[in-house]
């Protein structure tokens, strides 16, 4: 199937939906987090580009194209993806399994008066 450029960008070829499910059925009972999820659905998009990139032909003029030209998905924003999480919690396909503090991970979060949460998300039994 070819991709067709759309008014907003490419259409993706992973459904957000499909991957947040398929990979918490590989992580097992440990769960993600949102920001883990968010990360690997980029990466993976990032892969299914470069693994369609194709070396223009060469025309006899100039420099010969050794780079392959990759035309990138549009990633969803945390937000969005977020959302979809949430829908997915709202219909019952996952549950929230833990929820652990931030508090020391990362210096950004000095001086906060209650440092965030990390909420960590399984397939529902």
């Amino acid at each position: 199937m070819e991709i067709e450029p759309r008014p907003g960008g490419f259409r993706k070829p992973l459904s957000t939906r499909d991957f947040i499910l398929e990979y918490l059925r590989e992580k097992g009972e440990e769960g993600e987090y949102i920001a883990e999820l968010h990360r690997a659905y980029k990466k993976a998009l990032t892969e299914l580009a470069l693994n369609g990139a194709v070396v223009p032909a060469y025309q006899g003029r100039g420099r010969k194209p050794t780079i392959p030209r990759v035309r990138k998905y549009a990633y969803p924003r945390y937000h969005n993806f977020q959302q979809q999480v949430w829908k997915l919690a709202q219909e019952g396909l996952i549950e929230l399994s833990r929820i652990e503090p931030t508090e020391g991970l990362h210096g950004q979060f000095r001086g906060f008066k209650k440092p965030p949460e990390r909420h960590y998300y399984r397939l529902k039994e």
